[in-house]
């Protein structure tokens, strides 16, 4: 268990001397105060050597267990160590490296660990942008590794996946035909793209491998390299046309910033943020009472769904007076005057479907008396 966190390497090609910089981005359901810490780190490294001692500070800071003085904490973390080199690489790419699939908690990884290792990977895989590189070790079942099941799941016609298989020489003696036929793409588990072999060149031209065809373009870093090199040519050609999704997020992104307005770092911009804030209320208010909605700031008042819709205020009162009055009308009186040939009709008849539960049906004689022997009761002057 070597990878705790996703470690992003941003390759970006400019005319400059190279230039090396780490940050980490913290997870969003930090608090704000641990956003704030986290962010303020940043280290400048002279070559790559100095990246472990980087990695080992990072794990300290975001609080992994086992870091540093730390004995406790989870082993994993949802924060991303991004690493930005810029300079003549020859590149404009990101590549990832992301923690290994636990199958089962233990002592060292809870279950907490393993939804964290779980959530943080589909994150990165689901993405259809992301070319997979899964790491497979050859003595261990590849079919039921996790990151295969994983891959047939965002990937399922295997058109963005590779698999790379790692530790051939700790595989049993006699089973390496299983092994060259996965690189041949000839297993259960096939994909578009084909496979790579990590491994030196020198190891296959050896017997067993000799004997197996193992194609020469199939085996070792230099080629998987230069094949992931057009890989990463066509998989952008693909993406190109889907550029419109990023335009959209980015007009997503502006309206948000828009609608924060104007930056206030004084209290006289506090003030005057607030005042501009108070009279759009009012305008809104009382274009909303008087029934005027063509105004400049139409999208409040576009929300309205109905007559019930309290965002329009004078519609609102307007509905709920004549509904008041039609209740009152209906409703106001105990004694419901009916026809008085229906007046005794029995409850359950459709004379009742009109009554409110508090209100009694009868008919004109009954009023009539019932109003004479009530006038009768009250004293006269």
């Amino acid at each position: 268990m070597c990878t705790r966190f996703a470690t992003e390497i941003v390759l970006r090609h400019a005319e400059e001397p190279t230039r090396i910089q780490a940050e980490i981005v913290p997870y969003r359901s930090r608090s704000e105060a641990s956003i704030i810490v986290l962010k303020e780190f940043l280290r400048k490294l002279e070559t790559f050597e100095e990246l472990p001692m980087v990695i080992t500070e990072v794990a300290t800071l975001i609080g992994v267990r086992n870091s540093g003085s730390n004995t406790g904490g989870p082993a994993f973390a949802s924060d991303i160590l991004q690493i930005s080199v810029s300079g003549r690489t020859g590149l404009h790419l990101s590549v990832v490296d992301l923690p290994g699939l636990i199958s089962v908690p233990s002592e060292k990884q809870t279950e907490d660990d393993l939804e964290t290792v779980h959530a943080l990977v589909d994150t990165y895989v689901g993405n259809t942008r992301t070319i997979i590189l899964a790491v497979v070790q050859a003595n261990n079942g590849i079919a039921n590794q996790g990151i295969i099941q994983k891959s047939r799941k965002h990937d399922p016609l295997g058109q963005r996946t590779v698999r790379i298989i790692t530790k051939p020489d700790l595989i049993n003696k006699g089973t390496e035909a299983r092994i060259a036929r996965l690189a041949r793409n000839q297993g259960t588990t096939k994909l578009e793209l084909g496979q790579r072999e990590e491994s030196e060149r020198a190891y296959f031209a050896a017997s067993p491998w000799r004997e197996l065809f193992l194609d020469d373009d199939k085996v070792g870093i230099a080629n998987l390299r230069h094949f992931l090199q057009q890989l990463l040519d066509r998989h952008m050609a693909k993406e190109l046309p889907n550029v419109k999704e990023i335009k959209k997020l980015v007009e997503s992104v502006e309206k948000q910033l828009d609608d924060l307005g104007e930056g206030r770092p004084t209290a006289r911009h506090l003030r005057t943020y607030l005042s501009r804030l108070a009279m759009r209320f009012h305008i809104l208010a009382s274009a909303a009472l008087h029934g005027n909605y063509d105004i400049t700031d139409i999208d409040f008042f576009s929300r309205t769904k109905g007559p019930e819709d309290h965002i329009r205020a004078r519609a609102f009162l307007h509905f709920a007076n004549t509904r008041f009055a039609n209740d009152m009308r209906e409703y106001g009186h105990t004694l419901k005057v009916g026809d008085s040939q229906r007046a005794n009709v029995d409850s359950d008849s459709d004379a009742s479907d009109v009554l409110n539960p508090r209100q009694t049906e009868v008919s004109e004689i009954e009023m009539k008396e019932l109003i004479v022997a009530v006038n009768l009761s009250l004293p006269h002057i």
